[in-house]
């Protein structure tokens, strides 16, 4: 639902926006080990100290390596619903994704393959450190996924990503950023993207207190998103309008809030009216794209 916010963002109300804007995503991409074992299968749970367990080997749970993390899941998902609904309308600019990702590394590859097989401009920075890009153990639950992620290069940006950032950002019409990466470079993104420019930040991944002058048009989050702000505001779990309400209370600047309640409705709210409506279809392999 985020991507396809910022997606529908890219065009303005007659479906058009101008050639030379672009739609940027700085943020996270992971390899995902996605296995749809779950760590509790046949009464097993996490193994103890110096356990192995070996589950057998059959058609329905064998593992796979996929391209992941909630930047790279939200460019690719972005960059397809902006083919199929603005296809006809008049030429849109680039997708364009700011990530941090390790040179000369077989796992980066996987993830640039994935991003340009997606229509996905990747504006790629090399980190000082980091020899692996982030990784992921993805499991599956009933409605959604749990994973364990290695941060590696996703929290390693380099010092040349200011003068990169403020090149991209130059011709940005819709930013989307997300939790997964130092809140220092949302920060610094914020900064130096235009004033016109549509604002989205979704807070998945590791969470920060948000400063009270954020400014931004979309904060979009899950409910257990939605509950962890809540007790950052040094408030108990409400119900989704008083949560809602009190989040535009307390963040001034921010004009919407959109709060996904596992796969049974969204909310979206402003300060003049709210909107339940129900979660858009998606191909589900891994929820923290969606």
């Amino acid at each position: 639902l985020t991507a396809s916010t910022a997606a529908s963002s890219s065009c303005s109300s007659s479906g058009s926006p101008a050639a030379s804007s672009n739609l940027v995503v700085v943020g996270s991409s992971n390899v995902d080990i996605f296995s749809p074992i779950q760590p509790t299968l046949n009464q097993h749970s996490w193994p103890s100290p110096g356990e192995n367990i070996v589950l057998p080997q059959s058609p329905d749970n064998g593992a796979s390596i996929i391209a992941g993390g909630k930047g790279l899941n939200q460019a690719c998902a972005a960059a397809q619903v902006v083919k199929q609904h603005c296809a006809k309308q008049q030429p849109l600019g680039e997708v364009v994704f700011v990530t941090c990702l390790p040179a000369d590394c077989p796992l980066s590859d996987i993830l640039v393959d994935t991003l340009e097989s997606c229509d996905v401009t990747p504006k790629i920075l090399s980190p000082p450190s980091s020899k692996l890009p982030g990784l992921g153990l993805v499991f599956p639950q009933k409605t959604d996924v749990s994973a364990i992620v290695l941060s590696n290069s996703n929290v390693d940006f380099p010092p040349s990503t200011p003068s990169v950032l403020k090149s991209t950002l130059s011709s940005c019409s819709v930013l989307l950023l997300q939790s997964e990466i130092p809140w220092s470079i949302n920060a610094l993104a914020l900064s130096l993207s235009p004033k016109t420019c549509i604002k989205i930040l979704d807070l998945g991944g590791s969470f920060t207190p948000l400063p009270p002058t954020l400014t931004l048009t979309f904060l979009t989050m899950n409910e257990s998103e939605s509950i962890r702000l809540l007790k950052s505001l040094n408030s108990p779990p409400l119900p989704p309008l008083e949560t809602s309400a009190l989040i535009l209370k307390s963040f001034p600047n921010i004009e919407y809030v959109i709060i996904t309640y596992s796969s049974s409705s969204v909310l979206l709210c402003s300060r003049s009216r709210s909107i339940k409506i129900p979660p858009p279809p998606i191909n589900y392999l891994d929820g923290t794209g969606s």
